[in-house]
């Protein structure tokens, strides 16, 4: 019986975007880095400050953390637009 390779590579469905960053990183910029209840998330968003901070040592860092592995609600959106320029969220395991 003959074998069969697969090449598990699939076609490339969209053309790349190159992301672009929208906000001033130049001045004083509050992030906010949301973890989610996934083990050892806490200490990837800790490490993920560690890292930004050495390239930017103008920011300053917020830590949220998520009960759950539900959807962050409107109202923990509104406190955090109120309090961050930008935010960075870590999902997954």
């Amino acid at each position: 019986m003959p074998v069969t390779f697969l090449e598990p590579t699939a076609e490339r469905g969209i053309d790349l975007e190159p992301y672009e960053l929208f906000i001033d990183t130049s001045g004083p910029i509050t992030v906010g880095l949301i973890s989610n209840a996934f083990p050892d998330g806490t200490e990837f968003m800790h490490k993920l400050e560690s890292e930004l901070a050495a390239i930017m040592p103008q920011a300053t860092f917020r830590h949220y953390q998520k009960p759950n592995v539900a959807a962050v609600t409107d109202e923990q959106v509104d406190v955090i637009s109120q309090e961050c320029d930008a935010v960075l969220a870590a999902w997954g395991h």
